[in-house]
């Protein structure tokens, strides 16, 4: 994690965006989002993962390290949409 990445958090949390869906992959983006969720400033942005991965495993990794929802790819707008109104 960078502090690019950080930084770009901490201004969709300034500019009041509520959901934020990251683009990075694997451990670099579970790290990522392990610890946003540690600084204050952004931690309450709802996180949307999605993978090209269904398994339960990959979702329930995804939720452990801080995303609120996890959406298997290739994902409908109404899926993400779903995924959000439980967030």
């Amino acid at each position: 994690m960078t502090d690019a990445d950080l930084a770009r958090w901490e201004a969709a949390e300034r500019s009041g965006h509520r959901a934020l869906g990251p683009d990075a992959s694997g451990e670099r983006i579970l790290a990522l989002i392990a610890e946003v969720r540690r600084r204050p400033a952004v931690k309450k942005i709802a996180a949307l993962a999605m993978s090209g991965f269904g398994r339960r495993a990959d979702a329930r990794r995804a939720l452990e390290a801080g995303f609120d929802a996890h959406v298997p790819k290739p994902a409908s707008i109404d899926d993400i949409k779903a995924a959000l109104q439980k967030v």
